[in-house]
This record gives C-alpha cells, structure tokens and sequence, in this order.
C-alpha cells in the first residue's frame, strides 16, 4: 500500500512536485496529511531540491515549501557564515574599523576564507558579503544573486543574524548613529507610520548620543488581541509617527517582534473609528536632534 512506503522512497517522488501537486498529495490520505508535521521531511526534501540550509525559526520547513520563495531564495549563504563571524570577531572589527575610517561605500566580504587571512574588502572572488554606506548604513548581498538578501521571511532571518552580529560591534555605533540621524531629520517624506511610543523615545535617546540601543521594536501595544490597530491610540502616549525611509530601516535593522509589521495610517484614516489617526497626520509633531 502506497502509505507503507518508506519516507525516503516518498520523497524522491515528492522531489519532481510542484507545490500545487505537493498540496494535492498531502490531501490524498492520513497518513501523507501527517508528512506535514515532520519538519525533519521538508527540511531534507527543501534542502536537496533547492539546496536552502536555512530556515526562520517562526517558519516551519513546510511552510517555507509551500510558500512558494524556497526556489527565490538565495542557496549561496547558510549558517556558516554566521558562526564564522563569530569565531572571527577580533578580525573583522580590525579590519572593518581600518576601512570605515573614510566610508561612502564599502563591500565587506564575509567568507570564512577571507575573514581567515583577514583579505575582508579587497575580495573579489567569493558570494557572500555585507554593503555598507551613508546611506543604508549594512546591508547582505550576494554577488551571485545580484541583490540584497530580503526577499522571503528566511532570507531576512539570516541576514538580520549577521546584521546583528556586526551591527554590535563597538566601532560601528557612531556610524550607525550619524546615518540614523540623518534619515530621523529627513523632512521630504510624509510622517505616517506608527511606531510604539517607549521604543521611540530610547530610539530618539540613542540619537542624541545615549549609548543604548533599543532592541528589536515591539507594536504589540498598538494592536488589540485580534490584531486589529486599536481605535484609542494617542499620539505622543501610545506612539509617535515616522517616514517610509525610517520605517523600512528599523524593521531591517532593529527588526520586530512578533512579526507585527509598522503600519500606515493612512490604511486607516477613511475609517470613522480611526478619525484621532486622521488628526494625528494633521498635527503630527517633528523632534528635531540637537
């Protein structure tokens, strides 16, 4: 009987599906139905057929399956980098700190070999690296792939591990703080995303030369259970209003909790129940950094 057959056997022919079929195969009896929740499964079957080793914890392997990005996603960075970075830390603030002293640009490698031999910018031959600037500050690329390496959930797992892990480093503070300062004072973009009012003041604190930096954002307090925007948010209490360009830097950088993403308000405005949203745009106060 087909059910019997080993999992190795059902995962070769699971190899040739795409999701739609994967889907339909799984809804053929209970006992493909329990596949799903093998984990161990999917994570061999994604791995040697879009050769991915990595996967967001708040994702199960199936998921990332069946999403439809494992085949989008960048198979040219894994874990390794991760841990390298780390057992390579002394080397990689000596050789980032010497090439930050006159940054506009800079690409980073960050390859186990080059953070070896400490080769860091001069390297021309590997994939992986980090980009930074005046203007974005860090960010991962891979050569490979031509692109910056955020286009699915796992993909911004892992290289808001490495983001983290450099991002730590006691060099790059004063660097970080004069990029955040100047995209804080930025005055051509609309104000409109909301960002949870404590989070924003430790924010603005570190701007002005605290040496604390606040953790990953956290809007759970703007949300009710049901994950609806509550309708009694005050602004300058329950939270304060950001730009596009700050909003997308503090979700890549500082990242958020819960997956709970930094909302418009103006998805809301056209609702009566959100008119204190629609006044808070009117009469929405600039900080500005001294």
């Amino acid at each position: 009987m087909p059910f019997s057959l080993p999992n190795e056997i059902i995962l070769l022919v699971l190899l040739h599906l795409n999701t739609r079929d994967l889907l339909n195969f799984t809804s053929t009896c209970h006992s493909f139905q329990a596949l799903t929740g093998n984990d161990l499964f999917w994570r061999d079957l994604v791995q040697r057929k879009f050769h991915i080793g990595y996967c967001s914890p708040n994702q199960s392997w199936w998921n990332l399956l069946i999403s439809g990005h494992a085949d989008q996603m960048c198979h040219h960075i894994n874990y390794r980098h991760v841990a390298h970075l780390q057992s390579n830390r002394e080397t990689l603030i000596g050789g980032m700190a010497n090439a930050l002293d006159d940054i506009t640009s800079l690409d980073i490698c960050i390859e186990p070999d080059c953070l070896s031999s400490n080769h860091l910018s001069s390297c021309h031959q590997h994939l992986i690296f980090v980009r930074l600037s005046t203007v974005h500050f860090i960010e991962v690329y891979c050569h490979a792939c031509q692109r910056q390496l955020d286009q699915s959930k796992s993909e911004i797992y892992i290289s808001r591990r490495i983001i983290q892990f450099i991002t730590q480093l006691p060099f790059n503070i004063q660097h970080r703080r004069s990029i955040e300062q100047a995209l804080f004072t930025n005055g051509q973009e609309k104000y409109v995303y909301l960002i949870e009012k404590k989070w924003f003041t430790t924010w603005v604190q570190f701007l002005i030369g605290s040496p604390i930096l606040p953790t990953s954002l956290n809007n759970s307090s703007l949300f009710y259970q049901s994950n609806h925007l509550r309708t009694d948010l005050i602004i300058g209490v329950d939270y304060e209003l950001v730009g596009h360009s700050i909003a997308c830097y503090i979700e890549r950088i500082y990242g958020l909790e819960h997956d709970l993403p930094i909302k418009s308000a103006q998805d809301f405005i056209t609702q009566p129940i959100y008119r204190s949203l629609s006044q808070s745009l009117l009469l929405h106060r600039n900080f500005t950094i001294n």
